[in-house]
């Protein structure tokens, strides 16, 4: 309902310059009228303003009792995200309702809309069970102080009630897995993931948002991944944070703001045009070398170099990746046979990743779907992967001359 504090402070605001509503009109308009003005009637007295009788009030259901009114004239169900504060806040809802009622652009009003149909406040990152550190050290052990970080910082985090962690920047040679690990660390943290690739972006709005003044105008790509984060810590990986583009244009300059703790609670961004806390969001930056990010950049960045895993390794990723890519179904023998791991050393990660795909799926190509359903059905015979279903990954080839 309605409380008396909050319609005595419209009240007030109606004495001064008058609340102009939306108005909204429907075919059971003359009923809406009726109701809305028998709700104001019902608890303004006879000596305070009201609204003019002829005004429409944006958002009303007619007939409903359980609404609450707002210094912006703006009636909203009770049934809307509760004001109650669980997590970190990420935005203020009564002045961001506020900044709607000055917007005329449709776009701009339907994305507003987007956020105050959410809960400004979302769970703090926590981690209920460690194990899933010791799951991302079995997968990628050359990330090994990486994850030691992120694991005493959350322990830290759940002890200080803190939600920021420190943006890290991962370097290490092209095929190491960096890109593999923060979407995996993302995984086990049961948290958003957005990836950004620098080299492409081709100017800071790409972060930061558009103004709803140009055509095409959206919200940033930071901004997005709070939005649709089930926490206030989404990862956001900056992929080839090195590579250079345009001064004039540089992406990389939004992230100056976005970097600092205390800028961060109350960015920007260009298109939605009203602050927002961002700080508790993960940033994970990869790059190959250090050429190409200035030194104030690197300041906001803890580094970590990530070697190539060793060959040990190297076998022991390469046989996670396959009973990742098998998901534990019985159709396919549990590991890869040690002399297929063997002819997948020398590649990538990336790479070797994608051919253990192509392979599982070339294997139930040889089977027709009723063999494949009486290979579910046996418990003693499964598809094994060999050589052959390796071969049909693209190979380098040298160009020849004539025809």
């Amino acid at each position: 309902m309605a409380t008396r504090s909050k319609l005595r402070k419209l009240a007030d605001d109606l004495k001064s310059p008058p609340i102009i509503f939306d108005a909204v009109k429907t075919a059971d308009s003359e009923k809406k009228e009726s109701s809305t003005r028998e709700l104001i009637n019902r608890h303004f007295k006879a000596d305070q303003t009201k609204p003019d009788d002829a005004a429409w009030i944006e958002g009303i259901e007619t007939g409903s009792d359980d609404v609450e009114v707002t210094r912006t004239g703006e009636f909203v169900d009770e049934d809307e995200p509760s004001d109650s504060v669980e997590g970190v806040v990420w935005f203020d809802r009564d002045a961001l309702r506020r900044a709607l009622s000055k917007v005329k652009d449709e776009t701009h009003r339907s994305f507003i809309s987007k956020i105050l149909a959410t809960k400004e406040d979302r769970p703090a990152l926590a981690v209920d069970d460690e194990k899933v550190f010791d799951e991302l050290q079995a997968q990628f052990p050359n990330f090994t102080d990486v994850i030691n970080f992120y694991k005493a910082q959350l322990r830290l985090c759940a002890i200080t009630g803190r939600t920021r962690i420190s943006p890290v920047l991962l370097l290490g040679p092209p095929g190491v897995g960096k890109t593999l690990f923060s979407r995996k660390l993302a995984e086990a943290l049961k948290t958003g993931f957005t990836f950004i690739d620098m080299a492409s972006a081709s100017s800071s709005w790409v972060l930061s948002g558009l103004h709803a003044t140009w055509h095409g105008a959206k919200c940033g790509k930071i901004l997005d991944a709070m939005l649709y984060s089930p926490t206030a810590s989404p990862i956001v990986v900056l992929d080839e944070l090195e590579k250079p583009v345009g001064a004039e244009r540089d992406p990389k300059n939004a992230l100056y703001q976005l970097l600092e703790e205390s800028s961060a609670r109350a960015f920007v961004d260009e298109f939605l045009d009203h602050p927002v806390n961002l700080s508790s969001i993960l940033y994970v930056a990869c790059a190959n070398g250090l050429d190409g990010i200035s030194e104030p950049l690197l300041t906001r960045f803890k580094i970590f170099d990530i070697a190539a895993p060793s060959v040990e390794e190297q076998a022991a990723i390469i046989q996670k990746m396959y009973v990742d890519e098998v998901q534990g179904s019985s159709l396919f023998e549990t590991k890869l046979d040690s002399s297929l791991i063997d002819s997948l050393i020398s590649d990538s990660l990336r790479v070797a990743k994608q051919k253990i795909s192509d392979a599982v799926g070339m294997s139930l190509l040889e089977h027709t779907q009723d063999e494949i359903k009486a290979l579910r059905a046996s418990s003693s015979s499964a598809i094994s992967l060999k050589l052959r279903h390796f071969k049909t990954h693209h190979k380098k080839t040298t160009a020849k001359l004539g025809f």
